[in-house]
């Protein structure tokens, strides 16, 4: 809204830029807002309290570094587990964990690869 193909410059002049100007200048402008928009990709976990290598408590506690990995997306991520929510309910023991602040940016995983 703020790019118009006819506008008003510093001196008072009327300037009209031509179709193919005008077309640059949007697509700068929308590659600029997405910049500015970028996608942020957020890996979450479900901890396996099943997995008899590495138990809750007794391997790996609030405070660790863990890596977590998303295999439906190929993505892993090393973070500090900042909480962990233990629940009981009529289906059994459950983990949620809170891991640190630190998010990977699509622009940074595709930097990585």
């Amino acid at each position: 809204r703020d790019l118009q193909q006819t506008y008003t410059d510093d001196s008072g002049k009327e300037v009209t830029l031509t179709d193919d100007q005008y077309k640059a200048q949007l697509l700068q402008r929308g590659n600029q807002a997405l910049t500015e928009h970028a996608e942020v990709i957020q890996i979450g976990g479900e901890a396996n309290y099943n997995n008899l290598n590495f138990q809750y408590g007794k391997d790996y506690m609030v405070g660790d570094i863990v890596r977590q990995t998303n295999p439906r997306f190929g993505v892993s991520k090393v973070s500090t587990l900042t909480e962990m929510q233990e629940t009981w309910d009529e289906s059994g023991y459950h983990l949620d964990p809170t891991f640190d602040k630190d998010k990977l940016t699509l622009t940074k995983l595709i930097n990585r690869k």
